[in-house]
């Protein structure tokens, strides 16, 4: 047994001199970032907020001129007020002006043949309630004014609140909006459009390609039209030329089909600020150009 506690000793004693082992920290998890909202989705929010901010300055109008007239009723119950309470203390003060009996003799007529103050106090006594009356429409009316007064201090408030959303909805639109340098606007089918084909930049050109990956050039107009709810569209330039209506160079705007050379066999999609998306030719990619690049312009449809 001795031996037997010896060599549980020693071992315990052996384990002391020996590192411990720690197990290693656990490591944070990666933060990562919230996806951001894809661009439809910012712009139906953005929809939303600017619809409710519409119906907000209906209600503001509304409620204003509900302000006015709560105003001119509450003047009128205040003078009207102020009418009854100015008679009922002319009347209180002639009751006060009543002399009293001199004596018990008098004090007893009085009360056989009525005193001159009983009719007057009958009168300050129906005056005092008519006052009442009136001190309590008074408050009713400017009650009702400062009901008014705060819903459009708190639809003001709720404009405000909604008027920044959207200033913070319209930068993230802006981010999710923009392709080098050029900001698309709007959820119109030219402009959501414009946004596919600018979505596909660096995707290859192939003779007779119309997506998803690869693009010729009425390809491109092709796929992002039909992305954007209107398909059908020809694949081929000359037929293309023959939709819409013809638009000149100084009234282009996004989505329109701008189109080169004397055949018009090339096509691509403006989209503001003088530039437009392509896919060009054989052995390059979707890219943006700016129109002054092109000598052959040779005109524009808006479909």
């Amino acid at each position: 047994m001795k031996g037997a506690r010896f060599t549980l000793a020693t071992a315990v004693l052996a384990g002391a001199t020996t590192p411990l082992l720690l197990a290693p920290p656990a490591q944070a998890a990666p933060v990562v970032p919230a996806p951001r909202p894809a661009a439809d989705t910012l712009q139906k929010r953005l929809d939303g907020l600017e619809d409710h901010v519409a119906q907000l300055d209906k209600e503001l109008a509304a409620d204003q001129k509900a302000v006015l007239a709560a105003q001119n009723i509450a003047l009128a119950a205040t003078t009207e007020a102020d009418l009854r309470r100015a008679e009922h203390q002319d009347l209180a003060d002639q009751v006060a002006a009543v002399p009293p009996p001199v004596n018990l003799l008098q004090a007893a007529f009085l009360r056989i043949t009525g005193s001159p103050a009983d009719e007057l106090t009958a009168r300050r006594d129906a005056a005092a309630r008519v006052a009442d009356d009136a001190s309590d429409a008074e408050g009713a009316a400017r009650a009702r004014l400062q009901e008014t007064v705060h819903r459009v201090a708190e639809t003001r408030g709720e404009r405000a609140t909604t008027t920044a959303r959207i200033t913070t909805v319209k930068a993230d639109l802006r981010d999710a909006y923009t392709y080098q340098g050029v900001t698309v606007w709007g959820g119109g089918t030219a402009a959501v459009a414009t946004r596919h084909a600018l979505d596909q930049l660096g995707d290859p050109y192939v003779w007779a390609a119309a997506g998803p990956d690869s693009f010729d050039c009425s390809g491109l107009v092709v796929w992002a039209y039909a992305q954007a709810g209107k398909p059908g569209l020809p694949h081929f330039t000359g037929a293309l030329w023959d939709q819409g209506t013809k638009i000149t160079k100084d009234r282009l705007r996004p989505g329109d089909l701008v189109f080169f050379n004397p055949s018009r066999s090339h096509v691509g999609i403006y989209i503001g600020e003088g530039k437009f998306v392509q896919a060009p030719s054989t052995g390059d990619v979707v890219k943006i150009t700016p129109l002054a690049d092109r000598s052959d312009f040779n005109g524009a449809v808006r479909v």
